[in-house]
């Protein structure tokens, strides 16, 4: 009796054992698949601080050719400080490209991922010129030439505003279906668990039935010999 009663509580012990490790299994996917969207929403932030900044920098442009200042120290710290962001995204996204291709397998994603990288690219070589340009507004003395590159600048300037903010699209685009893939892997993480537990609660139950049984069988029929003893049917016995 000692054996079997230590045989079904071993099979119940295994059946939570081999439970809890796919629910934990299914909670390290869930939170695994958070920290993606969240590093997701930190990009974002940056992309909206970027164009915080590309705008102001044209503002300050503006201002300058008007005449209403001659102070372009601000325009300089507003470009420095996007040149810093667009160098951080540059990094940070590259080394978050294969975490959002393994959780993702969509060809439509890989295709927005190559068109940010293009981008960003071209964002880069942009700004370049647009830092030359207000190089040489800054340090010229031919008024004709400052105002021939202020034009350049500005233009550029307006070319960079529409660059990011078609990063900015197409990063939102591409949140939405890094969070659209995390809530199905979510349901489907809920959905195991509860089977998992509803499972393994089913054969405990099942097992403990079945010990119980084959305990209380071999009583139940010393039980009946005792009476029939007591009765005086010695032939069963």
């Amino acid at each position: 009796m000692r054996r079997k009663l230590i045989k079904g509580l071993g099979i119940i012990l295994l059946i939570f054992i081999a439970g809890s490790i796919l629910v934990v299994k299914n909670l390290r996917t869930i939170v695994n698949n958070q920290a993606i969207v969240n590093k997701q929403d930190i990009i974002i932030a940056r992309y909206n601080e970027m164009l915080f900044q590309i705008k102001s920098a044209q503002a300050e442009l503006y201002r300058h050719q008007a005449g209403y200042t001659r102070n372009i120290n601000k325009l300089v710290q507003f470009v420095e400080d996007f040149e810093n962001n667009l160098d951080i995204s540059l990094k940070d996204y590259s080394s978050e490209l294969s975490n959002v291709m393994c959780l993702q397998c969509h060809g439509k994603v890989e295709t927005q991922i190559k068109t940010l990288n293009t981008i960003l690219s071209d964002v880069k070589e942009l700004l370049r010129d647009y830092k030359k340009d207000i190089s040489i507004i800054i340090t010229t003395r031919d008024n004709d030439q400052r105002k021939a590159f202020e034009v350049l600048a500005t233009e550029n300037g307006l070319k960079l505003i529409s660059m990011i903010g078609d990063i900015k699209h197409i990063a939102d685009k591409m949140r939405l279906r890094v969070k659209g893939k995390r809530n199905i892997l979510i349901t489907r993480a809920i959905a195991s668990i509860f089977a998992t537990l509803i499972i393994s609660l089913i054969l405990a139950i099942a097992v403990i039935f079945l010990l119980v049984r084959s305990i209380t069988k071999p009583v139940d029929a010393l039980v009946s010999a005792i009476r029939d003893i007591s009765s005086g049917r010695f032939r069963k016995v």
